[in-house]
């Protein structure tokens, strides 16, 4: 699939997800093949049915980065078959993007991107910054943010949620070591996510 380059950014789409999460080395499981991975799932489709019945979500966008983001794209590819309107757009920094990974990371983020809808690649060579601008662009792009996130974790996810909410995005995380649903609330108290789902743990 060809990469299209990105050049400018529409802001707050209410009916777009943004969906991130930790890397393997911070998830407490395998997040290709373990039981782990499997209750994830289970947790992480019901939630995403919420925001497209509820919500009217129809269109996710995944950084594919590995761990928790290639895990969340597969989940809105199974659900495409049961939600044809939806669509998954693959956002990354780089042609290079994968270069140093594993073979098995490699060939999981090619089944991937073979079936999302578009892949789209922040800028034509390697930039020092690209990870971030994906980051902020996405969620520039979103009215949502879900994120696989061990609570108090720092780091880039950590940066992706308060950025959501200093932008007034509905920012929904699950705990990987729980499976705990919850919405972010601010310092200040002010929730990020107003458009809370029902009912959400």
């Amino acid at each position: 699939m060809d990469y299209q380059i990105l050049f400018k950014t529409e802001m707050n789409i209410p009916s777009t997800c943004v969906l991130a999460g930790h890397s393997p080395d911070v998830m407490p499981w395998n997040c290709s093949s373990s039981s782990g991975a499997v209750k994830m799932k289970n947790t992480l489709i019901p939630l995403l049915e919420k925001l497209v019945t509820q919500k009217g979500v129809t269109h996710f966008m995944c950084g594919m980065s590995r761990g928790a983001a290639l895990l969340e794209a597969s989940c809105v590819l199974q659900m495409k078959k049961k939600y044809p309107q939806i669509s998954l757009q693959c956002v990354i920094p780089d042609r290079e993007f994968t270069s140093l990974w594993s073979a098995s990371d490699k060939a999981a983020f090619r089944r991937i991107i073979s079936k999302a809808d578009s892949v789209m690649a922040m800028t034509d060579v390697p930039v020092r910054y690209g990870r971030r601008t994906r980051r902020e662009y996405m969620v520039d792009c979103s009215g949502y943010l879900v994120c696989i996130y061990v609570p108090g974790s720092p780091g880039p996810c950590a940066d992706m949620i308060e950025y959501a909410a200093e932008m007034g995005r509905g920012v929904i995380m699950i705990d990987p070591s729980s499976y705990r649903i919850y919405c972010y609330r601010s310092s200040a108290g002010s929730s990020a996510g107003a458009n809370r789902l029902d009912k959400a743990k």
